[in-house]
């Protein structure tokens, strides 16, 4: 089966030869091909270049459009800075009354991203899906807003940050259907709704209606949707399927096991190698060996499984490493 032909089994569960495996690569890519953070997080071309070469290196099931979580937020009137070896961050945030709708084809680097997808599909698109990791609208508030004021004003300002939001979730739209138009896969990332930021309470009430409109915009175009949250989602699994997504990718510090019982009936799941401690500072074998365990944990689950790393691949893992991931899916994961 070629990778488009795998991973579009195991979303539909029409039959696969072995269980997907979709690291997430993002600026690893940039470094295999030679390329400084700060280079594909500007040049489109650059970006989709690493990919490619990193792709036919790998040989993943999914490849993954990721540099920062900022490029909505700088698009929106946020002002960025950038490092050669690291992601950028906003350095000026914007108020509510400051923030403008960006137009996708002309606006920041969004027209960089949309060529970068162009760019994969013509070359590889025929074999794999090609996947954008976009933020979900109550990150993209978070970076507009300054993630650490945005947490006091859930309290103190609440209505503030509901009226960013919508700001946030249009500005998604637009994002994501320019991305769809050009035949990339939305994947939705919200690190700033993790549950080791927010409590339960606070998911429900500013980020899962937001998630679910993002959700049903993917579901129009026919697409599958992802929901990616880092840190701990163990209290927000639930709400986190009533978003409606089809696959919940989580962090290493999820038991696969639980929340197959949890949610496994319902949704997908994507996971969850952990990409600091094993990936980047561990052994080849050892990443092998926690493939296998997460192969034997999530395997089974009714509504399909994808083999991946917990989050993002640390920049400087070595190849080995990564590679090693998609070898456990070809030994352990064969159906």
């Amino acid at each position: 089966m070629t990778p488009k032909e795998r991973l579009l089994g195991a979303i539909t569960g029409s039959g696969i030869d072995r269980i997907p495996a979709a690291p997430l690569i993002g600026n690893f890519a940039g470094r295999m091909a030679g390329y400084t953070v700060n280079e594909i997080a500007k040049d489109g071309t650059k970006l989709a270049k690493s990919l490619e070469y990193t792709y036919n290196m790998i040989k993943p099931d999914l490849v993954t459009i990721l540099t920062d979580l900022s490029i909505e937020a700088e698009a929106m009137g946020c002002e960025l800075e950038y490092f050669d070896n690291d992601v950028p961050v906003v350095k000026r945030h914007v108020s509510l009354d400051e923030i403008s709708i960006p137009n996708p084809e002309k606006d920041g680097r969004m027209p960089e991203f949309l060529k970068c997808i162009e760019h994969l599909v013509e070359k590889i698109g025929n074999e794999v899906f090609i996947g954008m990791c976009v933020p979900g609208p109550f990150t993209i508030t978070g970076n507009v807003h300054g993630a650490e004021s945005m947490m006091m004003d859930l309290v103190m300002n609440p209505d503030v940050v509901k009226e960013e939001i919508k700001l946030a979730t249009e500005t998604s739209k637009l994002f994501i259907n320019a991305c769809m138009d050009r035949g990339a896969i939305p994947l939705i990332c919200d690190p700033i709704a993790s549950g080791s930021l927010i409590s339960p309470k606070f998911y429900e009430e500013f980020a899962l209606n937001p998630s679910k409109e993002i959700v049903d915009e993917i579901h129009k175009r026919g697409l599958p949707a992802v929901l990616h949250i880092c840190g701990d989602s163990n209290p927000i699994h639930d709400l986190m399927a009533e978003t409606g997504a089809d696959f919940l990718s989580v962090d290493a510090n999820v038991n696969l096991k639980e929340m197959k019982e949890k949610v496994g009936k319902k949704v997908g799941i994507i996971g969850n190698i952990d990409p600091g401690s094993t990936i980047y500072l561990g052994s080849k074998e050892e990443v092998i060996n926690e493939c296998k365990k997460a192969i034997e944990y999530a395997s089974d689950n009714p509504k399909g499984f994808i083999l991946a790393s917990g989050c993002e691949i640390p920049l400087e893992s070595k190849k080995e490493n990564v590679k090693a991931i998609v070898e456990a899916s070809e030994v352990y994961g064969k159906i």
